[in-house]
C-alpha cells in the first residue's frame, strides 16, 4: 500500500456525495409550471365606447378647417374630404373624445352650435388629447355647449372611474380624473374653461358676464328673461 494517506471516501469504499441542485422549471406541453399572464392594458379614452360600439366625440361649431361645413341634422353621416391616418393634425374630423382634453387645439365658443358625433374606434386617432376621425361618423346630437356636454358626460365619468380603478386617484395635473386644478381638469372650479368654473365670461357654470351659459343678465344672456335678445 502507498505511504500516502487515502481519502476517507476511498478508505470507506464510498464515492463522494454530490449536492443536489433545484431543477429549473420546464416549459412546453408537459410542463407543470404556470404560464405568464400578460397584463390587461387600460382602454384609452379615444377607444372607449362605454358599453356600446362607438366613441362619442364633442365638437365646437359647425364650420371646420378650410371652411368645411358640418351638417347640423341628427343622423347625418359626415366623411372627411382628405382622410390621413398619420397621427398629425389635419386629414380628418376633429374633436374631443367624450369631452376630455376640452379646448385642446381650439378655443371654445359658447355662442355657436355644439355637435356630438359617433365614430368607430378603429377610425379614431389620438392627437395629444384631441382626436381626428378618418372614417365616416354620425351626428348624434346638436345643441348648445351645455346640452352637448351633458350628452357625453356619463361616458366621460364612466371612463374616469374605470381608468382610475385599482390605482390612486390623482388630484394633480390638468387631465387627472380627480383633479380640481388646471383649466381642463374634470373637477376644476377655477380657470375660464374649467367644467365646474363659476367665474369668467365663458365659464360653463358662470352666472355673470354677457356670454356666460347661466347668465340671467345682458341682452343676449342664455338665461335672461329681459332684453331684446333674451331667449
Amino acid at each position: 500500500m502507498s505511504a500516502k494517506k487515502k481519502s476517507k471516501a476511498t478508505r470507506s469504499g464510498k464515492s463522494p456525495v454530490r449536492k443536489k441542485t433545484a431543477a429549473s422549471p420546464r416549459s412546453g406541453p408537459g410542463s407543470s409550471a404556470p404560464a405568464a399572464v400578460a397584463a390587461d392594458p387600460k382602454t384609452p379614452i379615444h377607444q372607449w365606447t362605454n358599453g356600446g360600439s362607438r366613441v362619442l366625440i364633442l365638437r365646437c361649431g359647425e364650420v371646420g378647417y378650410n371652411g368645411f361645413q358640418w351638417p347640423t341634422t341628427v343622423g347625418a353621416t359626415v366623411v372627411a374630404p382628405d382622410p390621413d391616418r398619420r397621427p398629425v393634425c389635419g386629414g380628418g374630423l376633429h374633436g374631443w373624445p367624450w369631452g376630455l382634453a376640452f379646448g385642446e387645439g381650439k378655443e371654445p365658443d359658447w355662442t355657436v352650435k355644439w355637435l356630438v358625433f359617433a365614430a368607430d374606434p378603429a377610425d379614431v386617432i389620438l392627437l395629444e388629447g384631441k382626436v381626428k376621425c378618418v372614417g365616416p361618423v354620425e351626428i348624434v346630437h346638436v345643441g348648445s355647449m351645455l346640452t352637448a356636454w351633458n350628452f357625453v358626460l356619463a361616458g366621460q365619468m364612466a371612463w374616469s372611474h374605470y381608468y382610475a380603478d385599482g390605482a390612486p386617484a390623482s388630484s394633480s395635473g390638468d387631465g387627472a380624473p380627480a383633479s380640481s386644478s388646471g383649466d381642463g381638469a374634470p373637477a376644476s372650479s377655477s380657470g375660464t374653461r374649467a367644467p365646474a368654473s363659476s367665474s369668467g365670461d365663458g365659464a360653463p357654470a358662470s352666472s355673470s358676464g354677457t356670454r356666460a351659459p347661466a347668465s340671467s343678465s345682458g341682452d343676449g344672456a342664455p338665461a335672461s328673461s329681459s332684453g331684446d335678445g333674451a331667449p
